[in-house]
């Protein structure tokens, strides 16, 4: 049995992958919650590192964001902000297209 203290490392990377994935999309923590079919008070959990979501969660997570779900077990905090890998993204016209991917530009963080 592991001990809280032994999972921080895991409970930080996990919640802080989430974390910056869903602010590099623009969406708050009920716009994830509802589209993983959760609560926001689970997902604000999981991000501040309270808990460490099971498997079915975060399956739901990585769902929610088209993403497999080993995305979020990495251990770094980087996100991939290409804007063709959005949701929506091919219901946009090219003029949408453009403001979309410089507001990723502008917004997701730098290496």
């Amino acid at each position: 049995m592991t001990t809280r203290n032994e999972r921080l490392p895991v409970l930080h990377a996990v919640g802080g992958q989430i974390r910056a994935r869903r602010k590099a999309w623009g969406w708050t923590q009920q716009d994830l919650a509802d589209r993983g079919g959760m609560k926001p008070e689970s997902i604000s959990r999981i991000e501040t590192s309270t808990v460490l979501p099971d498997l079915a969660t975060l399956a739901r997570i990585a769902d929610a964001f088209g993403v497999p779900t080993g995305d979020f077990l990495g251990g770094s905090a980087e996100v991939n902000a290409d804007p063709e890998g959005l949701p929506g993204w091919s219901l946009l016209n090219d003029a949408d297209r453009r403001v979309v991917r410089h507001l990723v530009e502008r917004l997701a963080p730098k290496p």
